[in-house]
């Protein structure tokens, strides 16, 4: 990868951040163009029979994403450490 597809990468990306909330904006935006089914963390596969799986998909992180802007928007506290 030369240095200007990387600066413009960087550029394009918040911050990865020092705090979950942070982290959690840079790793939605990094994946932006992924699937909401697609899996971002798998649990289990097939721990509880049928082939079920577990964990959180992408659209479950922007959902949480979301959620927490929700109620940083409508002045509900978020908590603190993790914000």
């Amino acid at each position: 990868m030369g240095t200007n597809f990387i600066r413009q990468a960087r550029a394009a990306l918040p911050e990865p951040g020092t705090n979950p909330i942070s982290r959690l904006r840079h790793t939605v935006a990094v994946f932006a163009e992924t699937g909401e089914n697609d899996w971002a963390v798998r649990a289990t596969t097939n721990l509880y029979g049928g082939g079920i799986v577990t964990g959180l998909t992408h659209g479950d992180l922007r959902a949480l994403l979301a959620a927490v802007d929700q109620a940083r928007e409508d002045g509900e506290a978020v908590a603190p450490e993790i914000v």
